[in-house]
Protein backbone atom coordinates (compact mmCIF):
# COMPACT_ATOMS: atom_id res chain seq x y z
CA UNK A 1 0.00 0.00 0.00
CA UNK A 2 2.79 2.43 0.96
CA UNK A 3 4.77 1.64 -2.20
CA UNK A 4 1.62 2.12 -4.29
CA UNK A 5 1.08 5.57 -2.83
CA UNK A 6 4.67 6.58 -3.59
CA UNK A 7 4.57 5.13 -7.09
CA UNK A 8 1.24 6.75 -7.91
CA UNK A 9 1.63 9.88 -5.81
CA UNK A 10 0.66 12.18 -8.69
CA UNK A 11 -2.66 10.50 -9.39
CA UNK A 12 -3.45 10.38 -5.66
CA UNK A 13 -2.77 14.12 -5.56
CA UNK A 14 -5.03 14.60 -8.59
CA UNK A 15 -7.86 12.63 -6.95
CA UNK A 16 -7.54 14.55 -3.68
CA UNK A 17 -7.64 17.92 -5.45
CA UNK A 18 -10.72 17.25 -7.55
CA UNK A 19 -12.45 15.47 -4.65
CA UNK A 20 -13.00 18.98 -3.27
CA UNK A 21 -15.68 19.33 -5.93
CA UNK A 22 -17.43 16.26 -4.54
CA UNK A 23 -16.99 17.64 -1.02
CA UNK A 24 -18.83 20.79 -2.09
CA UNK A 25 -21.57 18.66 -3.64
CA UNK A 26 -22.06 16.69 -0.40
CA UNK A 27 -21.92 19.87 1.70
CA UNK A 28 -24.67 21.42 -0.39
CA UNK A 29 -26.87 18.32 -0.42
CA UNK A 30 -26.80 18.26 3.39
CA UNK A 31 -27.02 22.04 3.47
CA UNK A 32 -30.12 21.97 1.26
CA UNK A 33 -31.88 19.09 2.97
CA UNK A 34 -31.77 20.48 6.53
CA UNK A 35 -34.54 22.73 7.78
CA UNK A 36 -32.30 23.67 10.70
CA UNK A 37 -29.87 25.28 8.25
CA UNK A 38 -32.56 27.55 6.85
CA UNK A 39 -33.49 28.63 10.38
CA UNK A 40 -30.18 30.52 10.31
CA UNK A 41 -31.24 32.32 7.15
CA UNK A 42 -34.24 34.03 8.75
CA UNK A 43 -34.43 36.15 11.93
CA UNK A 44 -35.94 34.30 14.87
CA UNK A 45 -39.32 36.04 14.64
CA UNK A 46 -39.69 34.87 11.03
CA UNK A 47 -38.33 31.35 11.36
CA UNK A 48 -41.53 29.53 12.23
CA UNK A 49 -43.27 30.63 9.07
CA UNK A 50 -40.70 31.74 6.51
CA UNK A 51 -38.12 28.96 6.83
CA UNK A 52 -40.76 26.24 6.62
CA UNK A 53 -42.41 27.95 3.65
CA UNK A 54 -39.23 28.62 1.66
CA UNK A 55 -37.27 25.48 2.58
CA UNK A 56 -38.90 23.28 -0.14
CA UNK A 57 -38.40 25.98 -2.77
CA UNK A 58 -34.71 26.39 -2.00
CA UNK A 59 -34.23 22.61 -1.96
CA UNK A 60 -36.07 22.16 -5.26
CA UNK A 61 -33.99 24.92 -6.85
CA UNK A 62 -30.71 23.24 -5.90
CA UNK A 63 -31.76 19.72 -6.93
CA UNK A 64 -33.20 20.97 -10.23
CA UNK A 65 -29.96 22.78 -10.97
CA UNK A 66 -28.04 19.61 -10.11
CA UNK A 67 -30.13 17.52 -12.48
CA UNK A 68 -29.64 19.99 -15.32
CA UNK A 69 -25.92 20.33 -14.60
CA UNK A 70 -25.32 16.58 -14.64
CA UNK A 71 -27.06 16.21 -18.00
CA UNK A 72 -25.67 19.33 -19.70
CA UNK A 73 -22.05 18.73 -18.68
CA UNK A 74 -21.42 15.82 -21.09
CA UNK A 75 -21.13 17.57 -24.49
CA UNK A 76 -18.97 20.34 -23.01
CA UNK A 77 -16.51 17.98 -21.31
CA UNK A 78 -16.36 15.93 -24.53
CA UNK A 79 -15.46 19.00 -26.60
CA UNK A 80 -13.32 21.09 -24.27
CA UNK A 81 -11.80 18.50 -21.93
CA UNK A 82 -12.65 17.45 -18.39
CA UNK A 83 -10.06 19.47 -16.51
CA UNK A 84 -11.01 22.73 -18.17
CA UNK A 85 -14.72 22.13 -17.69
CA UNK A 86 -14.22 21.36 -13.99
CA UNK A 87 -12.60 24.80 -13.78
CA UNK A 88 -15.59 26.37 -15.54
CA UNK A 89 -18.12 24.54 -13.37
CA UNK A 90 -16.20 25.61 -10.26
CA UNK A 91 -16.56 29.25 -11.32
CA UNK A 92 -20.29 28.70 -11.91
CA UNK A 93 -20.63 27.13 -8.47
CA UNK A 94 -18.87 30.09 -6.83
CA UNK A 95 -21.15 32.51 -8.69
CA UNK A 96 -24.11 30.71 -7.15
CA UNK A 97 -22.62 31.05 -3.66
CA UNK A 98 -22.12 34.79 -4.18
CA UNK A 99 -25.76 35.14 -5.23
CA UNK A 100 -26.80 33.37 -2.01
CA UNK A 101 -24.65 35.64 0.12
CA UNK A 102 -26.55 38.60 -1.35
CA UNK A 103 -29.89 36.98 -0.52
CA UNK A 104 -32.25 38.38 2.06
CA UNK A 105 -35.61 37.80 3.68
CA UNK A 106 -37.51 40.27 1.50
CA UNK A 107 -38.96 39.39 -1.90
CA UNK A 108 -35.90 40.47 -3.89
CA UNK A 109 -33.49 38.81 -1.46
CA UNK A 110 -35.44 35.55 -1.70
CA UNK A 111 -35.17 35.66 -5.50
CA UNK A 112 -31.41 36.11 -5.19
CA UNK A 113 -31.31 33.06 -2.94
CA UNK A 114 -33.33 30.92 -5.34
CA UNK A 115 -31.20 31.95 -8.31
CA UNK A 116 -28.07 31.21 -6.29
CA UNK A 117 -29.38 27.76 -5.39
CA UNK A 118 -30.10 26.99 -9.06
CA UNK A 119 -26.61 28.10 -10.12
CA UNK A 120 -24.79 26.28 -7.32
CA UNK A 121 -26.88 23.18 -8.02
CA UNK A 122 -25.85 23.33 -11.68
CA UNK A 123 -22.18 23.39 -10.70
CA UNK A 124 -22.58 20.58 -8.17
CA UNK A 125 -24.47 18.40 -10.68
CA UNK A 126 -21.73 18.93 -13.25
CA UNK A 127 -19.09 18.01 -10.63
CA UNK A 128 -20.85 14.72 -9.94
CA UNK A 129 -20.70 13.72 -13.62
CA UNK A 130 -17.33 15.09 -14.79
CA UNK A 131 -15.03 14.53 -11.80
CA UNK A 132 -15.43 10.70 -11.62
CA UNK A 133 -14.74 10.44 -15.37
CA UNK A 134 -11.65 12.65 -15.06
CA UNK A 135 -10.20 10.63 -12.17
CA UNK A 136 -10.91 7.28 -13.89
CA UNK A 137 -9.25 8.40 -17.14
CA UNK A 138 -6.13 9.61 -15.36
CA UNK A 139 -5.72 6.72 -12.92
CA UNK A 140 -3.81 3.48 -13.66
CA UNK A 141 -5.76 0.26 -13.44
CA UNK A 142 -3.82 -0.91 -10.36
CA UNK A 143 -5.26 1.84 -8.11
CA UNK A 144 -8.18 3.24 -10.13
CA UNK A 145 -10.73 1.83 -7.66
CA UNK A 146 -9.06 3.59 -4.74
CA UNK A 147 -8.83 6.86 -6.63
CA UNK A 148 -12.46 7.01 -7.72
CA UNK A 149 -13.52 5.61 -4.34
CA UNK A 150 -12.11 8.72 -2.65
CA UNK A 151 -14.83 10.77 -4.36
CA UNK A 152 -17.81 9.33 -2.42
CA UNK A 153 -15.70 9.62 0.75
CA UNK A 154 -15.37 13.35 0.04
CA UNK A 155 -19.11 13.47 -0.69
CA UNK A 156 -19.86 11.94 2.73
CA UNK A 157 -17.42 14.30 4.45
CA UNK A 158 -19.25 17.28 2.99
CA UNK A 159 -22.55 15.73 4.06
CA UNK A 160 -21.21 15.41 7.63
CA UNK A 161 -19.50 18.77 8.05
CA UNK A 162 -22.48 20.91 7.00
CA UNK A 163 -24.82 19.90 9.89
CA UNK A 164 -21.98 19.91 12.43
CA UNK A 165 -20.92 23.38 11.35
CA UNK A 166 -24.56 24.48 11.47
CA UNK A 167 -24.93 23.10 15.01
CA UNK A 168 -21.81 24.96 16.14
CA UNK A 169 -23.08 28.26 14.79
CA UNK A 170 -26.51 27.80 16.38
CA UNK A 171 -25.14 26.91 19.82
CA UNK A 172 -22.84 29.93 19.91
CA UNK A 173 -24.54 33.26 20.35
CA UNK A 174 -23.84 34.63 16.88
CA UNK A 175 -26.29 36.82 14.99
CA UNK A 176 -28.41 35.18 12.30
CA UNK A 177 -26.83 37.20 9.51
CA UNK A 178 -23.25 36.36 10.53
CA UNK A 179 -24.12 32.70 11.10
CA UNK A 180 -25.76 32.34 7.70
CA UNK A 181 -22.99 34.21 5.88
CA UNK A 182 -20.38 32.02 7.57
CA UNK A 183 -22.20 28.75 6.84
CA UNK A 184 -22.77 29.66 3.19
CA UNK A 185 -19.55 31.57 2.52
CA UNK A 186 -17.32 28.78 3.84
CA UNK A 187 -18.00 26.97 0.57
CA UNK A 188 -15.76 29.46 -1.22
CA UNK A 189 -12.68 28.20 0.67
CA UNK A 190 -12.54 24.66 -0.81
CA UNK A 191 -13.70 26.10 -4.15
CA UNK A 192 -10.68 28.43 -4.24
CA UNK A 193 -8.35 25.59 -3.22
CA UNK A 194 -9.87 23.49 -6.00
CA UNK A 195 -9.22 26.25 -8.55
CA UNK A 196 -5.58 26.57 -7.46
CA UNK A 197 -5.08 22.81 -7.44
CA UNK A 198 -6.58 22.37 -10.91
CA UNK A 199 -4.00 24.77 -12.34
CA UNK A 200 -1.30 22.23 -11.39
CA UNK A 201 -3.03 19.21 -12.97
CA UNK A 202 -2.85 17.89 -16.55
CA UNK A 203 -5.75 17.20 -18.88
CA UNK A 204 -7.05 13.66 -19.29
CA UNK A 205 -4.67 11.73 -21.61
CA UNK A 206 -7.63 9.97 -23.21
CA UNK A 207 -9.22 13.30 -24.10
CA UNK A 208 -5.90 14.47 -25.60
CA UNK A 209 -5.68 11.38 -27.82
CA UNK A 210 -9.24 11.95 -29.04
CA UNK A 211 -8.35 15.58 -29.72
CA UNK A 212 -5.40 14.46 -31.84
CA UNK A 213 -2.77 15.91 -29.48
CA UNK A 214 -0.68 12.77 -29.35
CA UNK A 215 2.49 14.38 -28.07
CA UNK A 216 0.61 16.02 -25.23
CA UNK A 217 -1.14 12.74 -24.42
CA UNK A 218 2.16 10.88 -24.28
CA UNK A 219 3.74 13.43 -21.97
CA UNK A 220 0.63 13.50 -19.80
CA UNK A 221 0.68 9.72 -19.37
CA UNK A 222 4.38 9.80 -18.48
CA UNK A 223 3.76 12.54 -15.91
CA UNK A 224 0.84 10.74 -14.27
CA UNK A 225 2.71 7.41 -14.19
CA UNK A 226 5.76 9.14 -12.70
CA UNK A 227 8.11 7.94 -15.45
CA UNK A 228 9.38 8.81 -18.94
CA UNK A 229 7.65 8.68 -22.31
CA UNK A 230 9.76 5.73 -23.48
CA UNK A 231 8.76 3.54 -20.52
CA UNK A 232 7.02 0.30 -21.61
CA UNK A 233 4.06 0.96 -19.30
CA UNK A 234 3.40 4.35 -20.88
CA UNK A 235 3.81 3.12 -24.45
CA UNK A 236 1.61 0.10 -23.80
CA UNK A 237 -1.20 2.19 -22.30
CA UNK A 238 -0.93 4.72 -25.12
CA UNK A 239 -1.23 1.92 -27.68
CA UNK A 240 -4.37 0.64 -25.94
CA UNK A 241 -5.95 4.08 -26.13
CA UNK A 242 -4.99 4.38 -29.79
CA UNK A 243 -6.55 0.99 -30.50
CA UNK A 244 -9.95 2.27 -29.38
CA UNK A 245 -9.69 5.12 -31.90
CA UNK A 246 -8.96 2.62 -34.65
CA UNK A 247 -11.98 0.52 -33.69
CA UNK A 248 -14.32 3.49 -33.62
CA UNK A 249 -13.14 4.52 -37.07
CA UNK A 250 -13.69 1.00 -38.40
CA UNK A 251 -17.14 0.62 -36.82
CA UNK A 252 -20.06 1.30 -39.13
CA UNK A 253 -21.61 4.60 -38.17
CA UNK A 254 -18.81 5.03 -35.68
CA UNK A 255 -19.39 8.75 -35.41
CA UNK A 256 -23.17 8.58 -35.04
CA UNK A 257 -25.24 9.03 -31.90
CA UNK A 258 -26.99 5.72 -32.53
CA UNK A 259 -23.66 3.88 -32.42
CA UNK A 260 -22.65 5.71 -29.23
CA UNK A 261 -25.69 4.55 -27.28
CA UNK A 262 -26.80 1.40 -29.09
CA UNK A 263 -23.59 0.04 -30.59
CA UNK A 264 -22.47 -3.46 -29.68
CA UNK A 265 -21.77 -3.64 -25.96
CA UNK A 266 -22.74 -0.01 -25.38
CA UNK A 267 -26.40 -0.10 -24.38
CA UNK A 268 -25.85 -2.68 -21.64
CA UNK A 269 -23.33 -0.36 -20.02
CA UNK A 270 -25.76 2.54 -20.02
CA UNK A 271 -28.38 0.21 -18.53
CA UNK A 272 -25.97 -0.85 -15.77
CA UNK A 273 -24.98 2.74 -15.03
CA UNK A 274 -28.59 3.85 -14.59
CA UNK A 275 -29.78 0.77 -12.71
CA UNK A 276 -26.87 0.55 -10.25
CA UNK A 277 -27.42 4.13 -9.09
CA UNK A 278 -31.19 3.57 -9.00
CA UNK A 279 -30.69 0.57 -6.70
CA UNK A 280 -28.22 2.50 -4.56
CA UNK A 281 -30.57 5.46 -4.15
CA UNK A 282 -33.78 3.45 -3.61
CA UNK A 283 -32.32 0.48 -1.75
CA UNK A 284 -33.22 -0.66 1.73
CA UNK A 285 -29.83 0.49 3.02
CA UNK A 286 -30.66 4.11 2.20
CA UNK A 287 -33.94 3.68 4.05
CA UNK A 288 -32.08 2.60 7.18
CA UNK A 289 -29.60 5.46 6.81
CA UNK A 290 -32.58 7.84 6.77
CA UNK A 291 -34.11 6.05 9.74
CA UNK A 292 -30.90 6.39 11.77
CA UNK A 293 -30.95 10.18 11.46
CA UNK A 294 -34.67 10.51 12.17
CA UNK A 295 -34.75 8.16 15.19
CA UNK A 296 -31.66 9.70 16.78
CA UNK A 297 -33.07 13.13 15.99
CA UNK A 298 -35.97 12.36 18.36
CA UNK A 299 -33.63 12.21 21.32
CA UNK A 300 -34.16 15.05 23.84
CA UNK A 301 -32.46 18.26 22.79
CA UNK A 302 -31.45 18.97 26.36
CA UNK A 303 -28.91 16.14 26.36
CA UNK A 304 -25.71 15.58 24.45
CA UNK A 305 -26.56 11.95 23.67
CA UNK A 306 -28.33 12.88 20.42
CA UNK A 307 -25.37 14.75 19.01
CA UNK A 308 -22.84 12.21 20.23
CA UNK A 309 -24.88 9.43 18.59
CA UNK A 310 -25.08 11.31 15.31
CA UNK A 311 -21.38 12.18 15.38
CA UNK A 312 -20.50 8.56 16.05
CA UNK A 313 -22.74 7.43 13.19
CA UNK A 314 -21.25 9.95 10.74
CA UNK A 315 -17.69 9.13 11.82
CA UNK A 316 -18.34 5.41 11.41
CA UNK A 317 -19.77 5.96 7.94
CA UNK A 318 -16.70 7.85 6.72
CA UNK A 319 -14.15 5.54 8.39
CA UNK A 320 -15.73 2.35 7.05
CA UNK A 321 -16.16 3.80 3.55
CA UNK A 322 -12.56 5.01 3.47
CA UNK A 323 -11.29 1.66 4.75
CA UNK A 324 -13.30 -0.24 2.14
CA UNK A 325 -11.98 2.00 -0.63
CA UNK A 326 -8.33 1.90 0.43
CA UNK A 327 -7.99 -1.73 1.48
CA UNK A 328 -10.74 -3.71 -0.31
CA UNK A 329 -11.44 -2.00 -3.65
CA UNK A 330 -8.47 -3.59 -5.41
CA UNK A 331 -8.46 -6.88 -3.48
CA UNK A 332 -12.03 -8.09 -2.99
CA UNK A 333 -13.20 -6.53 -6.24
CA UNK A 334 -16.27 -4.46 -7.10
CA UNK A 335 -18.72 -7.33 -7.57
CA UNK A 336 -17.82 -9.23 -4.40
CA UNK A 337 -17.98 -6.06 -2.29
CA UNK A 338 -21.47 -5.23 -3.57
CA UNK A 339 -22.70 -8.77 -2.92
CA UNK A 340 -21.27 -8.96 0.59
CA UNK A 341 -22.70 -5.55 1.41
CA UNK A 342 -26.20 -6.56 0.30
CA UNK A 343 -26.12 -9.94 2.04
CA UNK A 344 -24.82 -8.60 5.35
CA UNK A 345 -27.44 -5.83 5.33
CA UNK A 346 -30.18 -8.40 4.73
CA UNK A 347 -29.02 -10.43 7.75
CA UNK A 348 -29.12 -7.29 9.89
CA UNK A 349 -32.64 -6.55 8.64
CA UNK A 350 -33.76 -9.96 9.86
CA UNK A 351 -32.17 -9.28 13.25
CA UNK A 352 -33.92 -5.90 13.39
CA UNK A 353 -37.17 -7.65 12.46
CA UNK A 354 -36.85 -9.91 15.51
CA UNK A 355 -35.77 -7.01 17.66
CA UNK A 356 -38.67 -4.80 16.53
CA UNK A 357 -41.26 -7.34 17.67
CA UNK A 358 -40.49 -6.34 21.28
CA UNK A 359 -40.73 -2.60 20.64
CA UNK A 360 -44.26 -1.37 19.85
CA UNK A 361 -43.18 2.07 18.61
CA UNK A 362 -39.87 2.64 16.90
CA UNK A 363 -40.75 6.32 16.59
CA UNK A 364 -40.18 6.74 20.31
CA UNK A 365 -37.27 8.97 21.36
CA UNK A 366 -33.99 7.08 21.45
CA UNK A 367 -32.33 7.13 24.84
CA UNK A 368 -28.74 6.11 24.30
CA UNK A 369 -28.37 5.48 28.02
CA UNK A 370 -31.03 2.76 28.07
CA UNK A 371 -30.30 -0.88 27.30
CA UNK A 372 -32.75 -0.87 24.41
CA UNK A 373 -31.28 2.33 23.04
CA UNK A 374 -27.77 0.94 23.16
CA UNK A 375 -28.76 -2.30 21.41
CA UNK A 376 -30.69 -0.44 18.75
CA UNK A 377 -27.78 1.94 18.19
CA UNK A 378 -25.39 -0.99 17.76
CA UNK A 379 -27.67 -2.61 15.15
CA UNK A 380 -28.06 0.68 13.30
CA UNK A 381 -24.32 1.23 13.29
CA UNK A 382 -23.76 -2.25 11.89
CA UNK A 383 -26.29 -1.47 9.13
CA UNK A 384 -24.26 1.65 8.38
CA UNK A 385 -21.08 -0.45 8.28
CA UNK A 386 -22.63 -2.96 5.86
CA UNK A 387 -23.87 -0.22 3.53
CA UNK A 388 -20.63 1.76 3.61
CA UNK A 389 -18.61 -1.37 2.87
CA UNK A 390 -20.16 -1.81 -0.58
CA UNK A 391 -23.28 -0.11 -1.89
CA UNK A 392 -22.17 3.30 -0.64
CA UNK A 393 -18.93 3.87 -2.61
CA UNK A 394 -18.70 1.02 -5.13
CA UNK A 395 -21.41 2.14 -7.59
CA UNK A 396 -19.34 5.29 -8.11
CA UNK A 397 -16.24 3.19 -8.77
CA UNK A 398 -17.99 0.78 -11.11
CA UNK A 399 -19.85 3.33 -13.24
CA UNK A 400 -16.81 5.57 -13.70
CA UNK A 401 -14.86 2.78 -15.43
CA UNK A 402 -17.25 0.71 -17.56
CA UNK A 403 -18.01 3.11 -20.43
CA UNK A 404 -16.00 3.43 -23.67
CA UNK A 405 -13.65 6.40 -23.90
CA UNK A 406 -15.90 8.09 -26.45
CA UNK A 407 -19.08 7.85 -24.35
CA UNK A 408 -17.82 7.95 -20.76
CA UNK A 409 -18.91 11.55 -20.25
CA UNK A 410 -22.41 10.75 -21.52
CA UNK A 411 -22.62 7.56 -19.47
CA UNK A 412 -21.73 9.27 -16.21
CA UNK A 413 -23.94 12.22 -17.05
CA UNK A 414 -27.02 10.03 -17.48
CA UNK A 415 -26.15 7.70 -14.59
CA UNK A 416 -25.54 10.40 -11.97
CA UNK A 417 -28.74 12.19 -13.02
CA UNK A 418 -30.55 9.36 -11.20
CA UNK A 419 -29.14 10.66 -7.90
CA UNK A 420 -30.48 14.13 -8.58
CA UNK A 421 -33.85 12.76 -9.65
CA UNK A 422 -34.09 10.87 -6.36
CA UNK A 423 -33.14 13.97 -4.37
CA UNK A 424 -35.65 16.02 -6.31
CA UNK A 425 -38.52 13.61 -5.75
CA UNK A 426 -37.57 12.21 -2.35
CA UNK A 427 -37.82 8.59 -1.25
CA UNK A 428 -41.55 7.90 -1.17
CA UNK A 429 -40.98 4.26 -0.22
CA UNK A 430 -39.07 5.46 2.82
CA UNK A 431 -41.91 7.78 3.83
CA UNK A 432 -44.43 4.95 3.60
CA UNK A 433 -42.25 2.71 5.76
CA UNK A 434 -41.66 5.52 8.25
CA UNK A 435 -45.38 6.29 8.51
CA UNK A 436 -46.11 2.60 9.07
CA UNK A 437 -44.14 2.74 12.32
CA UNK A 438 -41.25 0.58 11.10
CA UNK A 439 -42.75 -2.55 12.60
CA UNK A 440 -40.97 -5.88 12.36
CA UNK A 441 -42.73 -6.83 9.09
CA UNK A 442 -41.15 -3.85 7.33
CA UNK A 443 -37.63 -5.04 8.19
CA UNK A 444 -38.46 -8.61 7.20
CA UNK A 445 -39.69 -7.56 3.77
CA UNK A 446 -36.73 -5.20 3.34
CA UNK A 447 -34.37 -8.11 4.00
CA UNK A 448 -36.04 -10.18 1.29
CA UNK A 449 -36.06 -7.27 -1.14
CA UNK A 450 -32.41 -6.56 -0.46
CA UNK A 451 -31.37 -10.10 -1.38
CA UNK A 452 -33.70 -10.23 -4.38
CA UNK A 453 -32.49 -6.95 -5.83
CA UNK A 454 -29.09 -5.82 -4.56
CA UNK A 455 -27.35 -9.17 -4.04
CA UNK A 456 -28.72 -10.92 -7.13
CA UNK A 457 -28.04 -7.84 -9.27
CA UNK A 458 -24.42 -7.67 -8.09
CA UNK A 459 -23.95 -11.40 -8.78
CA UNK A 460 -24.50 -10.90 -12.51
CA UNK A 461 -22.24 -7.85 -12.87
CA UNK A 462 -18.98 -8.43 -14.79
CA UNK A 463 -15.90 -7.95 -12.59
CA UNK A 464 -13.81 -4.93 -13.62
CA UNK A 465 -11.08 -4.98 -10.97
CA UNK A 466 -7.55 -4.87 -12.39
CA UNK A 467 -8.67 -4.16 -15.96
CA UNK A 468 -7.76 -1.07 -17.94
CA UNK A 469 -10.51 1.24 -19.22
CA UNK A 470 -9.88 -0.04 -22.74
CA UNK A 471 -10.27 -3.67 -21.63
CA UNK A 472 -13.89 -2.90 -20.75
CA UNK A 473 -14.69 -3.05 -24.47
CA UNK A 474 -13.52 -6.67 -24.53
CA UNK A 475 -15.29 -7.45 -21.25
CA UNK A 476 -18.65 -6.20 -22.55
CA UNK A 477 -18.27 -7.76 -26.01
CA UNK A 478 -17.77 -4.60 -28.07
CA UNK A 479 -14.59 -5.98 -29.61
CA UNK A 480 -13.09 -9.47 -29.81
CA UNK A 481 -9.78 -10.07 -27.96
CA UNK A 482 -7.89 -10.96 -31.15
CA UNK A 483 -9.11 -7.80 -32.89
CA UNK A 484 -8.06 -5.69 -29.95
CA UNK A 485 -4.57 -7.24 -29.96
CA UNK A 486 -4.24 -6.51 -33.67
CA UNK A 487 -5.27 -2.89 -33.21
CA UNK A 488 -2.92 -2.43 -30.26
CA UNK A 489 -0.06 -3.72 -32.43
CA UNK A 490 -0.96 -1.27 -35.20
CA UNK A 491 -1.30 1.64 -32.80
CA UNK A 492 2.03 0.82 -31.14
CA UNK A 493 3.80 1.35 -34.46
CA UNK A 494 2.54 4.91 -34.57
CA UNK A 495 3.46 6.12 -31.11
CA UNK A 496 4.93 9.64 -31.33
CA UNK A 497 8.55 9.77 -30.26
CA UNK A 498 9.52 13.41 -30.69
CA UNK A 499 8.42 16.73 -29.20
CA UNK A 500 7.68 18.04 -32.70
CA UNK A 501 4.66 15.72 -32.84
CA UNK A 502 2.87 18.04 -30.44
CA UNK A 503 -0.26 19.71 -31.78
CA UNK A 504 -0.03 18.32 -35.33
CA UNK A 505 -3.72 17.52 -35.35
CA UNK A 506 -6.55 19.89 -34.50
CA UNK A 507 -9.52 17.55 -34.18
CA UNK A 508 -10.60 13.93 -34.19
CA UNK A 509 -11.85 14.32 -37.78
CA UNK A 510 -8.22 14.44 -38.86
CA UNK A 511 -7.84 10.82 -37.74
CA UNK A 512 -10.36 9.70 -40.34
CA UNK A 513 -8.92 11.91 -43.06
CA UNK A 514 -5.39 10.67 -42.51
CA UNK A 515 -6.62 7.09 -42.33
CA UNK A 516 -8.03 7.45 -45.83
CA UNK A 517 -4.70 8.78 -47.07
CA UNK A 518 -2.81 5.94 -45.43
CA UNK A 519 -5.05 3.32 -47.03
CA UNK A 520 -3.85 4.36 -50.48
CA UNK A 521 -0.22 3.57 -49.67
CA UNK A 522 -0.49 0.54 -47.42
CA UNK A 523 -0.16 -3.03 -48.51
CA UNK A 524 -3.52 -4.52 -49.52
CA UNK A 525 -3.53 -6.89 -46.52
CA UNK A 526 -2.48 -4.28 -43.99
CA UNK A 527 -5.01 -2.66 -41.67
CA UNK A 528 -5.39 1.15 -41.79
CA UNK A 529 -4.49 2.99 -38.62
CA UNK A 530 -5.99 6.39 -37.84
CA UNK A 531 -2.80 7.23 -35.95
CA UNK A 532 -0.46 6.30 -38.78
CA UNK A 533 -0.42 9.78 -40.27
CA UNK A 534 2.46 10.43 -37.87
CA UNK A 535 4.59 7.93 -39.73
CA UNK A 536 3.51 9.56 -43.00
CA UNK A 537 4.48 12.97 -41.70
CA UNK A 538 7.89 11.79 -40.56
CA UNK A 539 9.11 9.56 -43.34
CA UNK A 540 6.52 9.35 -46.09
CA UNK A 541 4.19 6.43 -46.64
CA UNK A 542 5.60 3.76 -44.35
CA UNK A 543 4.12 0.33 -44.52
CA UNK A 544 2.32 -0.83 -41.39
CA UNK A 545 1.08 -4.32 -40.77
Amino acid sequence: MQSDIYKHVRVYYLALVVSLGMFLTGYNISFTGSLAVWELYYPSNETAYASIKMFPKFATAFYTGGLIGSLVSAPFSAKYGKKHMIMVFNVIFCAGVIFQLHGGTDRIGTKYMQIGRYISGFGAGAFSAVIPAYVAECGPKEVRGRLTGLLPVALYLGDIIAPQWNHYLKTHSITHHISWSTLCGMQLVPAIILAIGLSTLPESPRYLVRAGKLGDAMECLAYLRHTTTDHPVVRSEFAEIGATVIEEDEAKGGLSWIWMFFGKGHFVRFAIGVSIFAIQQLSAQVLVVRWVSEVIDLAPRSTNSRYMALKLYYALKVIVTLSAVLFRAEKSGRRQSLMKSAMSTSILFYVLSIFAQHQPNLHAPLSIGSLYGMLLAVLLYFCCLAYSYGWGPFPWIYVSEIFPNRTRHYGLSISTSIIWLRLLNGTKVGKVAWNSGFNYKVFFYLGIANIAVSAVYAYFLPETTGKSLEEMDVLFGTIQPEDRERNILIASKSIPTEKTDLGMVESEKDFVAHSAAIKQVLHRNAQPCPLCFMNLAWSGANEVG
